[in-house]
């Protein structure tokens, strides 16, 4: 009796052990590919006398239709265009380690980096060691990073132009993504400046 116990108590925990591993097997690899843009936080400023500048409407003028055509489908708009980058879709391969299906001027390629999927912040991803921050919430299964996008109407050769340009938010704060386009880019007068901060949302 004391020895069918013990064969019982074996194959219920070799059945248990399988079922584990088979959940851990299935975690991984787990791929998402990209599904919308939400716009986070925007504001929208123009350039008055050396460089001084005061706040108006985020779709004033021209900005408004900049805004929906781009902020729609931000990828679609780049592909269209013919250059740019952006990641297609993030695979996580394992716990520690994240492929990454990026699109640049054409070129399709891919690259794995280290991760943390089990960090308990969601950031899989950290900003110190890549420069941006990607989050898994795991109650929506989403993955997610913060873009900073700048829709620029600029006076140039006395005639009006747009200009778009993205890059990766620094500390997500929006005043201090704008201070820092105002140091890189030589404005003038009655240039005007849209600022969006997008959650750029894979599943």
């Amino acid at each position: 009796m004391k020895q069918l116990m013990f064969c019982v108590v074996i194959i219920v925990l070799s059945a248990s052990s399988c079922n584990t591993d088979q959940t851990d097997v299935k975690a991984y690899p787990k791929k998402f590919e990209f599904y919308k843009s939400q716009i986070m936080e925007e504001k929208a400023y123009i350039i008055g006398d050396n460089e001084s500048y005061s706040e108006i409407n985020s779709i004033e003028g021209n900005l408004k239709l900049l805004k929906s055509e781009v902020t729609t489908d931000l990828f679609a708009y780049i592909r269209n265009l013919g250059n740019g980058t952006f990641i297609e879709s993030i695979e996580l391969l394992s716990k520690d380690s994240v492929r990454l299906y990026t699109w640049l001027n054409g070129m399709e390629s891919s690259f794995d980096l280290s991760a943390n999927s089990e960090n308990a912040t969601g950031e899989i991803i950290n900003t110190s060691l890549y420069g941006y921050t990607i989050v898994w919430d795991k109650n929506k299964q989403e993955l997610s990073y913060c873009l900073a996008l700048t829709l620029e109407i600029l006076k140039k050769n006395g005639n009006f132009n747009s200009q778009i340009e993205y890059d990766l938010c620094g500390d997500g704060n929006i005043g201090n993504e704008f201070s820092k386009i105002l140091k890189t880019d030589d404005f003038q007068t009655n240039d005007t400046l849209g600022i969006y901060l997008l959650k750029m949302i894979y599943k």
